[in-house]
């Protein structure tokens, strides 16, 4: 089922049809992959690394497509911890 540490084409297939049968609704592959990158971005995994997991030859097509949000999430990120000191002081 795994080659390489990558698994199988066949592997994920089968997984998302049980994913379906469980939600009762139809999945596209794209949208579950892109969650999953985006998924571990938001958990501090190195794009470098999501980048390789998700088998990309370069880290471009990952910037491509999740820097812009990587920004807006650390602004807002930033911009609570600023507005949690702000509102805890007298």
């Amino acid at each position: 089922m795994v080659k390489s540490g990558f698994v199988t084409m066949e592997t994920i297939k089968k997984r998302k049809r049980s994913v379906e049968k469980i939600i009762g609704e139809r999945l596209a592959l794209k949208d579950a992959r892109r969650a999953y990158g985006q998924r571990m971005l938001d958990r501090g995994v190195p794009i470098e690394s999501v980048s390789y997991a998700m088998g990309h030859d370069s880290i471009k097509t990952m910037q491509k497509y999740y820097a812009n949000y990587r920004e807006e999430s650390v602004l807002d990120n930033i911009y609570d911890v600023m507005r949690g000191r702000s509102e805890s002081m007298p």
